[in-house]
């Protein structure tokens, strides 16, 4: 098992649900997200890469995901 996958484990202790993809080769961002897809359902998500410093409040997330798919101007099924 790797250290994050140890670390986070199901993400349960954070408040959230953490699903891990693991790839024979590396894919890349898009491939390893297209990789990942039949793991996500219908549900938003968020993709953050490990290799980046991102300083963001990750708890707004719900919330701005929930006005963008009832804010749509541009597509009425969301974003």
């Amino acid at each position: 098992m790797r250290r994050i996958e140890r670390a986070l484990g199901d993400g349960s202790q954070f408040g959230a649900q953490i699903r891990y993809s693991s790839e024979v080769s590396a894919l890349e961002t898009a491939g390893g997200i297209a990789f990942a897809l039949s793991l996500l359902g219908e549900e938003p998500f968020a993709v953050v890469n490990g290799d980046v410093y991102c300083d963001y409040a990750f708890e707004q997330l719900p919330a701005l995901a929930e006005q963008m798919k009832t804010n749509s101007g541009q597509r009425p099924s969301g974003n």
